[in-house]
């Protein structure tokens, strides 16, 4: 469990070596307790994250055997507990990360949303897969809810954002622009991002993330 909780504690970040760390702490959790459904859905997450990091998103990852160890993994952890939020959260990830198919992740999603409907993971799972898909408008709504509800997070507050912008709804965007400069003042990226919305809902389109 302690190699479980600091697997959580590094895996939303995205350096080489924080990644490959979670990987090897989520596996060492699941020989540990191999009956740890949780560790075993994190442990196919940090293969599919690790893959699509390294280019799977552009379909140009060098490793496709982290795609077979996810898959593995997941096998586990449906075998284990098929209904658990993270089993069902990892088996959207692998399709979404593993195949780009995100059609497929939201009907798994689905599934996780039934159970859970007001998970921030799983509503911040259907915004960026609905965002993919150029349903701007509902990915806007979903990533705004999940930002509402873990405002902390640095992710919810970037994503929120610039997604109001890409659903040319500038009056939220602005107003969440405020909220996010106020809480990140000295973030680099935040800043960047503001000003880019500043533009875009001035009407300079040209100007892009």
């Amino acid at each position: 469990y302690q190699a479980y909780l600091r697997g959580l504690e590094i895996f939303g970040d995205l350096s080489k070596p924080s990644m490959y760390q979670s990987l090897a702490l989520f596996r060492e959790a699941t020989e540990a307790d191999p009956g740890f459904v949780e560790a075993w859905a994190l442990l196919a997450a940090a293969h599919l994250r690790l893959y699509w990091e390294e280019g799977g998103e552009v379909g140009l990852a060098p490793d496709p055997t982290q795609v077979d160890a996810a898959k593995s993994a997941l096998a586990q952890a449906e075998a284990l507990d098929p209904n658990s939020i993270q089993t069902l959260l990892s088996k959207a990830y692998y399709h979404y990360y593993g195949f780009r198919d995100y059609s497929s992740a939201l009907i798994v999603l689905g599934r996780a949303e039934a159970l859970a409907p007001n998970n921030t993971e799983v509503v911040g799972l259907r915004g960026f897969l609905l965002r993919r898909l150029g349903r701007m408008g509902e990915a806007a709504d979903a990533l705004l809810q999940a930002y509402r509800s873990e405002p902390a997070w640095l992710g919810y507050n970037r994503e929120a954002l610039a997604t109001l912008v890409y659903a040319d709804r500038c009056a939220e965007a602005l107003e969440l622009k405020a909220e996010v400069m106020a809480r990140y003042p000295d973030n680099n990226g935040i800043l960047d991002l503001s000003a880019w919305a500043a533009l875009a809902c001035a009407g300079d389109r040209e100007e892009t993330l």
